[in-house]
């Protein structure tokens, strides 16, 4: 019903059948602590040991007729009618509902007649969790009113070329990446050209305020003349106990990773792409296989959306050590780190927003690179 967590979910002995055909993540061995993580993190999202969500989910998103295979129990708007799919999934049985006093959640006989299809829209149905007794069945739950929802496509193929611009490269980065501050060049075809060249070069810095607790991440891809860049910075996601200086560090290469991504889904994939960052640790993750993390890190979410990204396109990261700070040696600096101290001046000015304005708050968006 998008309100309340089943309870069964939360017990390590799960005795009832996967009742949809979504694609899930990679299952692995799971452990007596992985099990004492997950439940720790479902009483933090709920309101207490009713599994209650704080945040109930909205509408359920059906495409075309993808929701008859992702669901197994419906009803009609108006309660008459429950249609379930057999266990074959040939065929959906229609029952109808038991008459006399209206309760929030109906009854069903349980007689049902056969139907290769339900002859309803998605629209018209909701649907419904249910529980088969000995001379009815029961309606638990059931889920809001879909909405019609047309699922991102990464293809380059549905885009024509017009849709390929700086202005839908750009609204793509904020959907997926939400960024406070983001700058690009007046144009981008260059960077586009050098990305595809595998000639472009991108350099992350996160900062961290250990009293405050706050952290944030900056990044910058640039083209090989230098001249055209996007860039931009965003807040650490996560539990505040989780920040530290390596989650910042971590953020800010799994938002290059993200944008690569982004950009390979619409220009030719470069076998290399360059990437720099001053935390040698977080360095380590941009190459790490699954096998090399653990459910049970609190960076988990970073670490394997960065395996999940590099796994899925045909570029391979070229991680480079930046010595941090270098504007205090006095020294000259070379490329790498004149963009580390500039994404290290946007990270702390970033953090440091965070912590006068709260978690809702945004950077100009010009000026920032002269």
């Amino acid at each position: 019903d998008g309100i309340n967590i089943d309870k069964r979910c939360v017990s390590r002995d799960i005795s009832f059948p996967c009742r949809n055909n979504y694609t899930w993540p990679t299952r692995h061995i799971v452990t007596q602590r992985d099990w004492a993580v997950w439940q720790r993190w479902i009483r933090h999202i709920c309101q207490n040991r009713d599994y209650r969500l704080l945040l109930p989910l909205g509408s359920w998103n059906c495409e075309g007729t993808q929701w008859l295979s992702e669901w197994d129990s419906f009803i009609t708007e108006d309660k008459e009618l429950l249609y379930v799919k057999n266990i074959d999934g040939t065929k959906w049985h229609r029952h109808i509902v038991i008459p006399g006093r209206r309760r929030r959640l109906s009854r069903y006989y349980r007689e049902w007649l056969a139907y290769d299809n339900i002859p309803f829209t998605a629209q018209q149905l909701i649907r419904v969790t249910t529980i088969v007794h000995a001379t009815f069945i029961e309606v638990v739950s059931e889920s809001t009113p879909p909405v019609q929802w047309q699922f991102p496509r990464d293809d380059i193929s549905v885009w024509t070329p017009l849709e390929v611009t700086k202005d839908s490269i750009l609204m793509r980065i904020t959907t997926v990446v939400s960024p406070v501050f983001l700058d690009t060049s007046t144009h981008l075809e260059l960077l586009f050209r050098d990305f595809t060249n595998g000639t472009v070069v991108a350099v992350s810095d996160g900062s961290y305020f250990a009293d405050t607790n706050r952290a944030a991440a900056a990044w910058i891809i640039e083209s090989e003349c230098r001249t055209q860049w996007i860039m931009g910075s965003v807040t650490v996601p996560g539990v505040a106990t989780d920040f530290n200086a390596y989650r910042s560090e971590l953020t800010g290469l799994t938002v290059i990773s993200l944008i690569t991504k982004i950009l390979s889904c619409c220009f030719p994939c470069p076998r290399h792409i360059l990437i720099g960052c001053d935390g040698q640790a977080a360095l380590q993750a941009l190459t790490a296989n699954r096998d090399d993390i653990t459910a049970n890190s609190t960076n988990y979410d970073l670490q394997s959306t960065m395996v999940d990204i590099w796994s899925s396109i045909a570029t391979t990261p070229l991680p480079i050590h930046i010595k941090g700070h270098q504007d205090l040696s006095g020294q000259q600096l070379n490329r790498l780190e004149e963009m580390n101290i500039l994404m290290d001046k946007l990270a702390t000015m970033t953090a440091m927003s965070a912590i006068i304005h709260g978690a809702q708050f945004t950077l100009p968006s010009t000026g920032f690179r002269k």
